[in-house]
């Protein structure tokens, strides 16, 4: 992240995102979890593959196990014991995952990368010459009160009427 020409942050919505991501990634290793009771012992392969597919994988694992191809997919679950309402029911009500980026550790668990994309939504940059001039300029008013406020040159009482001056 360049914080060169960085203009402010969204904190607060930086926050709540990051709250998500959180809530996302507990969804996911608990719907992966789950997907491995079904489907037995999952490889991480199959677990990436279970991220990004979702029920689509799961489903078209099970269908190369069904008994009777020629009959309704309900029938093969029911012969086959399998029930896939609590998986459903877990991406029902799951934070969504899929605009994140996550790194499969060697126990199997999805963790959050360090880096998100999705963050990169709440920096604001200066991305024009005239945003890149106005900010320069403010570094060095900013440098400026600083020294003058070290010399105690600076009525703090004033500094609301020279933002003022500057439109906040």
């Amino acid at each position: 992240m360049n914080t060169e020409n960085l203009l402010w942050v969204d904190e607060k919505a930086l926050k709540k995102e990051q709250i998500n991501l959180v809530r996302a990634e507990k969804s996911l290793n608990n719907f992966v979890e789950a997907a491995g009771i079904v489907l037995g012992n999952l490889n991480n392969d199959q677990r990436e593959l279970i991220r990004k597919e979702r029920m689509e994988y799961i489903k078209a694992e099970i269908k190369k196990h069904f008994p009777f191809p020629n009959a309704t997919e309900e029938f093969n679950y029911q012969s086959l014991g399998v029930n896939l309402n609590a998986l459903n029911e877990l991406l029902k009500n799951a934070t969504p995952w899929k605009q994140y980026d996550f790194d499969l550790d060697e126990n199997g668990s999805f963790s959050a990368s360090e880096e998100q994309r999705a963050f990169q939504n709440y920096y604001r940059y200066a991305d024009t010459d005239r945003k890149n001039a106005a900010l320069s300029f403010a570094k060095k008013i900013e440098a400026l009160v600083a020294e003058a406020q070290e010399k105690g040159f600076v009525d703090h009482g004033l500094l609301p009427d020279v933002s003022n001056a500057f439109r906040g």
